[in-house]
């Protein structure tokens, strides 16, 4: 098939999807997947031990019950002892080649030899049963390798051959010249990439190559989050719509853009008529819905840089002609942490300083908002607490009557409190040691509309959300320990007054949520919740984990001293309009509520 005459875009993209043996429940799960996907073809390799059990046929059957399988054959090397190539092939035709049509055969450049005829048996032997089939592993460098292979019989029996990204794909088209009528051209095994974003832009290109199937791994999260949210034929027009990148005048940049707080701020600021680039790696699930949303509301003059915050080039490309650096791009849970304390570090403490390091490297600096987190105080555990009806309170009256001020001692605890305590105190230093205007924001609880909120992130959401759904909840710890909530338009106020007098609050960190005024435990939200929703969500207890504070509540009279602001809106109100937000944009909660009358 000639790049002129391409299949449609949505019959184009597959999948790769290895299983287990004899494991049903996975498969039925992946099924599940692939069809909120509407995948219609799944790549199935096969190691060389399961051709010779049943576990092709019993899988196989499954599959094409729903899609159509390829399965996928690797070509011996010198160590393996059985079974052969041909046989091993056999053995797969024998027992399941009522249930698949293509057959690929994948082998090794770097280890065959062109007049090797152990790929020719095995290729005869499917073309003999009808089957077609497909030949990859290819290398499109290796020019010699392929034209020899190109020159042979065995190539006339072939009907696709595959390649590992875009680029390679495009050089066998150009390598099979006129053989390329009759002869597909798949992405069938894309090079892995370092990190989800990159791993993303190489799905977007590999369906803007010139291939005629392009199949991505079941492993990369990011790629089919967008696949399920756009489908397959609308994932590259979305992401080059969504990634413009056209600059102008001095802009605003926002990284961290369409997680929750991000996109709050890049509409409010858009909304004021400023030109904003929001960076964003859309690895947190769900954020893509916000990215589309703000270019819904505001097209071109939002500018979009998908990226992350690890990549230095990337950053550096972002702040170019900045005027003003929002950094909220984080790994933002502790439980997460504490399952990879290296990628967290990576993304909190090294992208971080790959900000700074582009803010420091411009001719004139933009001022720079960071969010820390109150996890930099540590668990408190040297201050007394009292259990008082359903929450607890400290028993310094200072502390009861202000909460935790900038005075408080830092202790980072869990990786998650020491990767962002170490970001926090690079961006003062950065103030300090080489003049860049910098503020540092250590948070407490924020929520409002706009936010997915799930168990380890966005506590104020996920009750709400669970509610709405009927769903159970879990507490970690007693329910009692207490929290200052914070709605995200006050928390906007202070940003842009952050801003509006840096030259006054350069090199200073400001405790900011909602304060004494505006505190709730765990069970008292709840109450809430059933006040406003009619409902409350079944709950079972869990113990405490790592780092978890019975009380934290900020005492945020430092930065209403230096700037005025104030929090004006109440925990009943905002809670409502979190509500109205959940129940506009997750249907089932809405239908839900609705039946609960």
């Amino acid at each position: 098939m000639s790049a002129e005459r391409r299949i449609a875009p949505r019959d184009r993209a597959g999948l790769t999807r290895t299983f287990a043996p004899g494991e049903q429940e996975p498969v039925e799960k992946a099924l599940a997947e692939l069809r909120a996907l509407s995948v219609a073809q799944l790549r199935v390799p096969f190691a060389w031990h399961e051709t010779i059990t049943d576990w092709p046929r019993s899988l196989l059957e499954r599959l094409s019950r729903e899609l159509e399988p390829i399965p996928v054959v690797d070509a011996p090397r010198a160590h393996d002892q059985l079974p052969s190539f041909t046989e091993a092939t056999r053995r797969l035709v024998a027992a399941a080649g009522a249930h698949f049509e293509w057959l690929e055969l994948r082998q090794d450049a770097a280890s065959q030899e062109p007049d090797d005829d152990v790929l020719a048996h095995a290729v005869a032997f499917a073309a003999s049963v009808g089957k077609k089939i497909a030949l990859s592993g290819l290398d499109a460098r290796r020019t010699r390798f392929l034209d020899a292979l190109a020159a042979r019989a065995v190539f006339a029996q072939i009907h696709a051959v595959g390649a590992g990204c875009a680029a390679d794909a495009d050089a066998l088209r150009i390598m099979l010249g006129g053989r390329a009528k009759r002869v597909e051209v798949w992405i069938a095994d894309p090079l892995p990439a370092s990190d989800e974003t990159r791993d993303a832009a190489a799905f977007v290109s590999a369906l803007g190559s010139t291939a005629d199937r392009v199949f991505w791994s079941c492993a990369r999260s990011l790629a089919l989050r967008l696949w399920e949210a756009w489908g397959a034929a609308g994932v590259a027009r979305q992401w080059q719509r969504l990634a413009s990148r056209s600059r102008g005048a001095p802009h605003a940049v926002v990284f961290g853009g369409a997680g929750f707080i991000g996109c709050n701020l890049a509409h409010r600021l858009l909304r004021e008529g400023r030109r904003v680039l929001v960076f964003d790696s859309l690895a947190r699930t769900k954020v893509e819905r916000n990215l589309r949303w703000l270019k819904e509301q505001h097209g071109e003059r939002l500018q979009v840089e998908i990226g992350d915050v690890r990549d230095a080039r990337a950053v550096l490309s972002a702040v170019r002609g900045a005027s003003e650096v929002f950094h909220f791009a984080a790994q933002v849970a502790v439980t997460t942490s504490l399952v990879e304390p290296v990628e967290d570090f990576d993304v909190n403490g090294r992208g971080t300083l790959n900000v700074l390091e582009a803010v420091r490297a411009q001719p004139d600096p933009p001022s720079v908002v960071f969010t820390s987190t109150n996890k930099v105080y540590g668990g408190l555990p040297d201050l007394d607490f009292e259990k008082l009806g359903s929450r607890y309170e400290p028993s310094d009256p200072e502390i009861r009557r202000h909460g935790i001020s900038e005075e408080r001692p830092l202790d980072f605890e869990s990786p998650y409190g020491c990767s962002k305590g170490c970001a926090d105190q690079y961006v003062l230093d950065y103030a300090r040691t080489f003049g860049i205007g910098a503020v540092v924001f250590r948070m407490s609880c924020i929520y409002g509309p706009r936010q997915f909120g799930n168990e380890d992130q966005g506590w104020v959401a996920h009750f709400v959300l669970r509610a709405l759904q009927r769903l159970p909840l879990t507490l970690y710890g007693d329910g009692l320990q207490v929290r200052d909530v914070l709605f995200v338009d006050d928390l906007i106020d202070a940003f842009l007054r952050a801003q509006a007098e840096m030259d006054r609050l350069s090199g200073q960190a400001f405790n900011i949520g909602g304060g004494p005024e505006r505190t709730l435990s765990l069970l008292e939200l709840l109450d809430r919740i059933e006040r406003i929703c009619g409902v409350r969500p079944p709950l079972r207890f869990e113990d405490w984990r790592p780092g978890d504070q019975r009380y934290y509540v900020s005492d945020t009279r430092k930065f209403q001293t230096a700037t005025g602001w104030r929090p004006r809106v109440s925990v009943d109100e905002g809670v409502l309009r979190l509500r109205d937000w959940l129940l506009e944009h997750t249907g089932k909660g809405a239908e839900q509520v609705a039946t609960a009358g």
